[in-house]
């Protein structure tokens, strides 16, 4: 991070949070950040004699105190960097949020006497705002709309599919809908459009949309705390059920013999259920056959790489909704250098208009060339660590920060080693650089996994199988 003391207070909270976001992305594993920072919002930014003031707007009380818990040195850090040594960060909390005990809002948010006994109500009486907030699990994000996810011919299957569900949900033969890709591609983005538009047009009472983590912590804290009663009539009472990243519910035996109940009681009474992973069905380890074949009943959509007239599209639109003033020779030369994703392209605009507001200098190519060049590096001449650790930790289903951490689990350390391997590859970085990103390991170390991965390549078919398809990944991701 840079020293605040060299760059001027920002014109806006919202400009206040986007550069925090930008401090903290490369600091918190891809799901993690997705599931507890996007759905922030900035509240208020106060300037006085004794500092800034960032107020943060939290979903749910439930949500400040796990991200307090878990970051709150983090953020703290963040924010003295973007305002100053005296900038602080205060929360608040969604008004519209039920009133609930942090401990039990694993099972109750959204409430689970206005989801279930309440639903009516809810329906006839709140505004839409309020209705999004009831019904669903996950903070949605506003412009997570149909209407502002750009279709090109990498995603016009899974666009068109997305929006027959949720003006009809439940009513189409694309049940479940199960929407897979590469990380960053816009998943996230389209079932989000299906809870939206569900909520904000009424074609159901109740659709709830969670993450797989977020299911998985809501099951085991409603096991040792006896009210899976509660639990159950949550999940088996909705219209729409949508669940995000399912990948990560590999491994865990019990949270997938639950879902699978779940799924059976939906399924069976004509409700709509919407799925994402990073991969198909077929190519998930650790869940159950009796799952994944279920998985497979209605639409399997594959969410492709854009290539790059959609990226160019993409970069357009977001720079008109963010009001960015940008030459089109800038946009495009954005559009022809990042590949990656959807989220590089995105996190590339904003860091454009970051630093030329900070520097105060008109945004051309070579600013853009110059600025960019992380970007640019792991687009043209490989990946970073960062990305490889994501894809690999999505193949195998293992959160990144597990692959970070000090763990000798046997599934976490082949994944840790077959990360090492790409990163040695792919990043263009120095040994040291590699140990120092996965737990602050030495080069030996690194060396060490490197040379585990070669000799089980040669011996051991499922590894050079499982190494193989982890590659194809990457060089998709590359060929954009």
């Amino acid at each position: 991070m840079k020293d605040s003391s060299t760059h001027s207070l920002p014109a806006s909270p919202d400009l206040a949070w986007a550069r925090c976001l930008h401090e903290i992305r490369p600091e918190v594993e891809t799901q993690r950040f997705k599931t507890w920072f996007e759905p922030i919002k900035a509240e208020s930014l106060e300037v006085g004699q004794n500092g800034a003031w960032l107020t943060l707007r939290l979903p749910s009380r439930f949500h400040g105190d796990w991200l307090v818990t878990q970051y709150g040195r983090l953020l703290e850090r963040v924010v003295s960097v973007v305002l100053g040594d005296s900038g602080r960060v205060t929360y608040t909390y969604e008004a519209i949020q039920p009133r609930i005990e942090s401990s039990v809002a694993p099972v109750t948010a959204p409430s689970v006497d206005r989801l279930i006994g309440g639903r009516e109500a809810v329906k006839a009486h709140v505004s839409s705002e309020r209705r999004r907030a009831v019904a669903t699990g996950a903070s949605l994000h506003p412009k997570y709309t149909f209407e502002r996810f750009v279709v090109g011919d990498c995603n016009r299957l899974c666009a068109s599919a997305a929006r027959a569900i949720a003006e009809n949900p439940g009513a189409t033969s694309f049940n479940p809908f199960f929407v897979y890709g590469g990380v960053g591609l816009g998943k996230t983005h389209l079932i989000q459009a299906v809870a939206n538009h569900v909520v904000d047009e009424k074609t159901a009472s109740s659709v709830h949309y969670v993450s797989s983590e977020q299911f998985t912590a809501s099951f085991v804290w409603s096991v040792r705390n006896n009210k899976m009663g509660a639990f159950s009539n949550l999940y088996r009472n909705l219209d729409v059920l949508i669940v995000d990243d399912v990948q990560f519910l590999s491994g865990k035996r019990k949270t997938q013999d639950e879902f699978f109940h779940v799924f059976n009681s939906l399924h069976q009474a004509g409700k709509q259920i919407v799925l994402s992973a990073d991969r198909p069905p077929t190519e998930i380890d650790g869940i159950d056959e009796y799952l994944i074949s279920r998985f497979q009943w209605g639409m399997l959509a594959d969410m492709q790489m854009p290539d790059a007239k959609t990226r160019m599209a993409i970069l357009e639109q977001s720079a008109k909704e963010q009001g960015i003033d940008m030459s089109v020779d800038v946009l495009r030369f954005i559009a022809d250098n990042v590949k990656n994703n959807v989220r590089q392209l995105e996190g590339a605009l904003t860091k454009m208009l970051a630093v030329a507001q900070l520097n105060a200098v008109p945004v051309d190519v070579p600013l853009a060339q110059r600025i960019l060049s992380d970007m640019l590096g792991s687009s043209k001449q490989g990946h970073s660590i960062d990305f490889i650790a994501d894809v690999v930790s999505a193949h195998i289903g293992i959160p990144t920060t597990e692959l970070r951490d000090r763990s000798r689990r046997r599934p976490i350390v082949f994944g840790r080693h077959v990360a090492m391997y790409f990163a040695k590859q792919l990043s263009g970085k120095p040994l040291t650089s590699i140990g120092r990103f996965f737990g602050g390991r030495d080069h030996s170390t690194v060396l060490h996994a490197i040379s585990s991965i070669e000799q089980q390549i040669e011996y051991d078919r499922e590894v050079r199988q499982t190494v193989d398809a982890i590659r194809r990944k990457l060089q998709t991701a590359s060929a954009g």
